[in-house]
Order: C-alpha cells, then sequence, then structure tokens
C-alpha cells in the first residue's frame, strides 16, 4: 500500500470525528499585522489537579492539557480528520491491518539528552502493556496490541493481533506520548512527577495543589508542519494553575493572574462577552455525548416500551436552553454529531412526543395511578438514577425527574460517591445511570455497549446482543471506510431502536482567553496546542 493511499484511508477511517476546535485559532488584531515582538508567559488556570504527566498512567483528560506539550507523539491529527508527519517521518500499513511499519524522524532527541529512536518507540509500547506500570487509557488506545519490532535506529513495526483500525487515531493522543527510557528507569513509579519527553516544552516544576511549570525547550526543532514556524515555542513559560472553583477562574483572568482559562460556565457567558479584552473559544468534542444509560435487565426498564416512553417522554433541548444557555447542542444517539461515522438517520427515531410516551406505557399495561404515577400489578412505576460526583446531572436530573413524572414515571435520585458509584453500576443497581466518554473514534460505542464490558467497564445498559457485538469488532478490524460506516451505522441503529440511552447533549469545550494571546490553536480532543501561542508584546 502506497503511503498516498494510505493517508487517504487515514482521513476517513480516522476518528476524524471530532472535527473539534474548528482548529480555532484567537485571531490576528485587525488587518492582520503581526506583532513585532513574540514571546511571554501564559498562565492557564485548570479545573483540576492532574493525577500524574505520565501519559502511560493517567485517568484524567486534564493532565493531557499539560504534558501534551511535554512529550511529542509519532502523527498527528488535524480538525479535518487528516493524519499528519511528527515522530514518524512516514508509514505504511500491511494490507491485513495488522502491522504498521514507522521512519522515523532524525536528530530528535529527549530533554535529557537521549535519543529519541526505534528503541524509545518500542519501549514505550511495551511499558504501556505491562500489567506493572497499571496503565491508564493509554492500553485502551493499543487495543489487540501483540509487539513492537525494532527494524533499525529509524524503523520501527508495530504488530496486533488482529487488525486495529483505531490504531492511527490513538496514536495522535497524548496518552500514546514517546518517553525516554532514561527518565522512567531513572525515576521509576515517580516518572509522572518528573516526565521528560521531545516536546517544544520542559517540565520545571509541579507544587501539589498550587501548579506545574513548563518551560521552553531551546533545543525543540522538529515541529510538525502543520505548525506556522520551526524552532522552539515562543512563550518562554507556561504556568498551570489548579483553579478548581469556576467563581475564582473567572476572577483570576478578570485580574490578570490568568490570561487562559478552561470550562466557562454558562452563566458567566453574559459576563465574559462584555470584557472587550477577552477572547471566547468554543471546541465541540466528539466521543459519546452526555446520556443515560438504561439498565435493561431490571423492571421495569427491562419492557422495551417503557425504554421507548422514557426517550420520547424527555426533552433534551429544554436542558441544553435551560442549564446551558445553547453551549452545548442536543444529541440524538450514541456518537456525537461532530464525529465521522455518526448516522444521522437516527435524529428522527424519538421526537419529543409526551403523548405518545403516555400511549406506549398504555400499552405495557401501565395505568394512571394516585398523584399521576402509572400503576401496574400494584407496583407503581418507579427507576432510581445513581450519579456520582463529575457525572455533570446537577439541574438535569431534576428536569427529567419533572418531564418523566408528567407521563407518569417516578424517577428517584440517588448521589453516591465515586466508589460507591460505581459498584452500583457493576451489579445492575441503577435504572439510569450517566454516562459521557471521551475517546475521538466510532470505536467509543465499543466501550460503552460491547458485552465484553458489562459489569467491569462501561456498559451500563446490560444489554447483550450477538448483532451488535460483531458489528463493534468488526468495526475496529477492518480499515475499509465504507465497511466501517456501514458498520457503525449499525451499531447506532441497534442502540437507539433498542432504547439503550436515552440522549441528552453534544458537549463543547468553552475556554476564555486575554485577548494579548495569541495564536492559541487546539487539537481534535480540544486539548491547547501552546507550540505557536504566543504573549503579544512580550519577550
Amino acid at each position: 500500500m502506497t503511503r498516498r493511499r494510505i493517508s487517504s484511508a487515514a482521513l476517513l477511517v480516522s476518528s476524524c470525528l471530532v472535527l473539534f476546535a474548528l482548529a480555532a485559532w484567537v485571531p490576528e488584531p485587525a488587518g492582520g499585522a503581526a506583532p513585532a515582538r513574540r514571546g511571554g508567559v501564559l498562565k492557564y488556570a485548570m479545573t483540576q489537579e492532574p493525577d500524574t504527566l505520565d501519559p502511560a498512567r493517567t485517568a484524567l483528560a486534564v493532565a493531557n492539557r499539560a504534558f501534551m506539550n511535554i512529550f511529542d507523539t509519532l502523527v498527528y491529527k488535524t480538525a479535518d480528520g487528516k493524519y499528519h508527519p511528527g515522530l514518524a517521518e512516514s508509514w505504511t500499513i500491511s494490507p491485513d491491518g495488522k502491522e504498521y511499519t514507522f521512519k522515523l524522524r532524525r536528530g530528535v532527541k529527549f530533554h535529557d539528552g537521549t535519543a529519541l529512536d526505534a528503541e524509545a518507540v518500542k519501549f514505550t509500547f511495551d511499558r504501556i502493556v505491562d500489567p506493572e506500570t497499571k496503565a491508564g487509557g493509554a492500553r485502551s488506545a493499543l487495543g489487540p496490541y501483540d509487539s513492537t519490532a525494532v527494524v533499525d535506529a529509524q524503523t520501527v513495526k508495530v504488530r496486533f493481533k488482529s487488525a486495529f483500525a483505531p490504531f492511527m487515531d490513538g496514536l495522535s493522543a497524548p496518552t500514546l506520548s514517546i518517553v525516554s527510557p532514561a527518565a522512567v528507569k531513572k525515576w521509576g513509579t515517580d516518572f509522572g512527577q518528573h516526565p521528560v519527553g521531545s516536546g517544544p516544552f520542559i517540565f520545571k516544576e509541579w507544587v501539589p495543589k498550587s501548579h506545574v511549570i513548563i518551560t521552553r525547550n531551546p533545543q525543540y526543532n522538529w515541529a510538525p508542519a502543520i505548525f506556522k514556524h520551526q524552532g522552539p515555542p515562543h512563550l518562554t513559560e507556561v504556568r498551570f494553575n489548579f483553579v478548581l472553583e469556576a467563581g475564582p477562574r473567572m476572577a483570576s483572568l478578570e485580574t490578570g493572574e490568568t490570561n487562559f482559562i478552561e470550562a466557562v460556565q454558562a452563566q458567566d457567558l453574559p459576563r465574559l462577552q462584555g470584557n472587550t479584552k477577552v477572547s471566547i473559544l468554543r471546541a465541540p468534542i466528539g466521543g459519546m455525548p452526555f446520556s443515560i444509560m438504561v439498565n435493561v435487565k431490571r423492571t421495569p426498564t427491562d419492557d422495551l416500551k417503557v425504554r421507548r416512553a422514557m426517550t420520547l417522554g424527555f426533552n433534551p433541548q429544554v436542558v441544553v436552553n435551560t442549564l446551558f444557555k445553547g453551549i452545548h447542542e442536543r444529541s440524538y444517539g450514541p456518537m456525537a454529531r461532530v464525529q465521522w461515522g455518526y448516522d444521522r438517520a437516527i435524529e428522527s427515531m424519538y421526537p419529543f412526543d409526551q403523548a405518545k410516551a403516555r400511549a406506549l406505557l398504555e400499552e405495557a399495561g401501565w395505568k394512571v395511578g394516585a398523584g399521576g404515577i402509572r400503576v401496574k400489578d400494584g407496583r407503581p412505576l418507579k427507576v432510581l438514577m445513581i450519579t456520582q460526583p463529575g457525572a455533570k446531572t446537577e439541574g438535569l436530573e431534576l428536569i427529567m425527574q419533572a418531564q418523566f413524572k408528567a407521563i407518569g414515571i417516578d424517577m428517584e435520585i440517588s448521589h453516591r460517591d465515586r466508589a460507591a458509584g460505581y459498584a452500583a453500576y457493576s451489579v445492575g443497581e441503577h435504572h439510569l445511570a450517566p454516562i459521557f466518554l471521551y475517546v475521538s473514534e466510532p470505536h467509543v460505542m465499543y466501550y460503552a455497549f460491547h458485552s465484553s464490558n458489562i459489569g467491569k467497564g462501561f456498559n451500563r445498559t446490560f444489554y447483550a446482543d450477538k448483532r451488535l457485538d460483531e458489528a463493534l469488532e468488526t468495526g475496529a478490524a477492518t480499515t475499509d471506510p465504507a465497511s466501517r460506516l456501514r458498520l457503525y451505522s449499525l451499531a447506532q441503529r441497534i442502540v437507539m431502536d433498542q432504547a439503550l440511552i436515552i440522549p441528552v447533549y453534544d458537549q463543547f469545550a468553552v475556554y476564555a482567553v486575554s485577548r494579548a494571546v495569541k495564536e492559541i490553536r487546539f487539537d481534535v480532543r480540544t486539548y491547547p496546542w501552546l507550540f505557536d501561542a504566543y504573549v503579544e508584546g512580550a519577550n
């Protein structure tokens, strides 16, 4: 297969899906004139403190925002879904989709001065699959990994036990960044507090409960061609401040303590829009939208008519309008609309229709009882939603509860801590469970709906179906774009036909940045690329 054909296939196969961020840049000054001086310090307010800065081991998306500028990846993906050379200058894929061969860029050095070569790539991938590493999302990104062979110092061959189409998307993600073997051996399990990569910024310090600082790498001279300049980055330093509450984050931007904040809240938009010194950036997030999974193994949601009635009887647009002021957009199925592989045909399956919902419940034998709650065989029509910290259900659960009551369903809400919530989901104690997954590839559906993930993964529907499993398995194993589209379309239609989820909203990442900060750009996962960024007028 030629390189040209592979690039074309990668565009479609990929999980370009997340045509995210519109690759948004902060606008240049009026007239397009570039400022004379480029440099400065970026002060970024984060919503959480990272768990680790080890790409292999992190469990938090926020960690990627910090370390993705410390490390480099073999390939980069832009908002149009195309893959571009990174540490890998070129690549080929075997006809059976089981082997990927990469030619590496010469002259690349880690921050500790050691060479980034084929041995480092092999070390990185083998370390991820080693159980002792206790890898996070990186392990899933390698799928059915078999081994990596060093062909020569600049050539590496990655083998899989079966074809794995999502691999190219995974390679562009921060979690498969290439790490320094020497530094890992030096620091051991503490590598995440002393990260060493080959990226444009060098780790300087991590002060717990305060900040992480990274500084310009003066030796950096291997930036991908997708960026606007070569050589070291413009910024002299990036300071990631941990500002967990929305109010203090807003205040830090307004006072100048920070010049870039994430997770802007809907209620703060009018205030920011009136601030002429601030720009607002909004970037669509791919993967699985915020949804409510429905347990098919517990009465009464074991009845398909009940599940369909719940989906018809809930209006996501109310949530979007009242809670988020239009920041997010209503969703219709198990994949975000921005994502490659999305099937628009599902959008007509469940229009908001409470009259039809009531009729379905009547057909299922649920008759209106005292207080408007339906009853069958002496039992009220009652469902349990279990939520946990970070589930993003605040406000939404009350809207859903009220709308369900209007069709005769009594929804109980139970807030659990994280451990108790996961324990409840694993045994199916719930009827309803909120979920969203940030995976920029249609393979996200495998994690959410394949039967192997019941009880120990994200399949909180407890639905097991051979046809759905086969569609998800084959979708990951084939490299033909048209075949993948058909398979993921089938999977989406099965999920919605069986009413396994109640779709709520496609998520958007919203940032606010000082207008003095230029050339902020995002990858397809809405993580900021800071290589071209600078603060106007700063050295």
